[in-house]
Parts: C-alpha cells; sequence; structure tokens
C-alpha cells in the first residue's frame, strides 16, 4: 500500500515580545460556508431595514413637495395643518397602535441585523490578543478597530491549561454565540475559555509562550 507522508500543520497564531511581557496573535478562522451564510443575511437584513427607511423619505419627500405646490410654501402647509388639526389628531389616534406594531417589527431587524453583521465581521476579520505579563494576563478580541478586553489579575490565576467544553455547551450555535476556547484560565472560582478553533497542540504553543511571564505558574 502507498505511504502517505503527513505535512506539519502550521501554528495560525504568532508571537510578539513586548517590554515587559508577550502578546499572542490567534486570527479568527476562516469558515468560507458560514462567512458566505453570514454575508448573505447580512445583505438581507440590511435591506429589510433600509428599505423601509428609504420609502419613508421619499414619501415625506413627496409629501413636502407636493405641498408646497399646493400651498406655496412651508408656512402655508403649517397653516393648513392647524385648520384641519381636529382631522390630523383623529387620524393620527388611529394610526398611533400600527405605528407601535411596525416600531417594534423594525426595532428586532434593526438587532437582528447588528447581530448578523457583527458576528460576520468577527468570523472575517476578527481575532485574539492575548497578553501576559507579571501584572497579569488580557484577552482581547478585536474587529477592525473595536476591542473588547477582559483583564484577569496574577494573584488570582490558579492554573493555564487546555480546557474542553462541557458536552451541554457543545452546540455549534453556542459557539458561535460565546465565543469560548480551548484554552482554559482557572481564575477564582470560574473557568474562563480562550484560543478559538484550534487543536489541542497549537494551544499547548500558546499556553507555553505565556507561561514564562505568569511567575505563578511556572512551577504548574
Amino acid at each position: 500500500m502507498p505511504t502517505k507522508h503527513i505535512q506539519p500543520q502550521l501554528p495560525r497564531h504568532t508571537v510578539e515580545a513586548l517590554d515587559d511581557g508577550v502578546r499572542v496573535i490567534l486570527p479568527r478562522r476562516k469558515n468560507i460556508w458560514t462567512i458566505l451564510w453570514l454575508g448573505f443575511m447580512s445583505i438581507y437584513s440590511s435591506l429589510f431595514v433600509l428599505a423601509p427607511i428609504s420609502m419613508v423619505i421619499t414619501l415625506a419627500t413627496e409629501m413636502f413637495r407636493t405641498g408646497l405646490a399646493e400651498y406655496g410654501s412651508l408656512s402655508g402647509i403649517l397653516q393648513a395643518i392647524s385648520v384641519e388639526s381636529d382631522n390630523v389628531s383623529k387620524t393620527l389616534s388611529l394610526l398611533i397602535p400600527v405605528f407601535l406594531v411596525l416600531g417594534l417589527f423594525f426595532s428586532f431587524f434593526v438587532l437582528f441585523m447588528l447581530f448578523v453583521l457583527y458576528h460576520f465581521s468577527w468570523q472575517l476579520v476578527g481575532r485574539e490578543l492575548i497578553e501576559a505579563s507579571p501584572m497579569g494576563l488580557s484577552v482581547t478580541k478585536q474587529i477592525f478597530g473595536w476591542r473588547q478586553i477582559k483583564e484577569y489579575s496574577l494573584d488570582s490565576i490558579s492554573d493555564l491549561r487546555i480546557s474542553a467544553l462541557p458536552e451541554r455547551f457543545s452546540n455549534p450555535f453556542y459557539r458561535l454565540l460565546k465565543h469560548d476556547g480551548v484554552i482554559g484560565l482557572d481564575y477564582g472560582a470560574k473557568t474562563y475559555r480562550f484560543g478559538l478553533d484550534i487543536d489541542e497542540a497549537e494551544a499547548k504553543m500558546i499556553i507555553a509562550a505565556l507561561k514564562p511571564f505568569l511567575p505563578n505558574l511556572n512551577n504548574s
């Protein structure tokens, strides 16, 4: 039988030396199907949100032009509205429930659009920045110029290890939402995780790069 030579997998992360520590840069692993799906949903949700806004602006502009053509000026339009104030008030009172329902529906799609755009951007350009120093450890999730930073004091860090997620959290939707990783940081009475979408071999490399700068873990 033919022998297949397996090429070693190159690590996805890079290591940078700092003045008093080290920084590990871990780009997000790109899944083409997830990116395509999230990209499609981003376009779809954006169009769904922007289309009504465009329609309202167009309708308001057309009504304003019609009012100018009929009454000659903005003051004429306002005067006509004041004359018909009773009818306008009755019409608005009937439309308020409709506006509330449409507003809730529209707000939901705005939030959905922001949610999809965030995860699409995270899949496309997201990365983790993990820094270790004698002060402790920080984990930053970065998308373009936006950053979410979590800092952990050295005194409360008891271990840094490979830590698989509990089976109840293995659902892919949970992973999409929570962004938990393979490396476990025992901090106080809780385990925090980082190191997204890496194998155990690369997780060991990252731990080996971080531990020398965390003095209380050097003997663990």
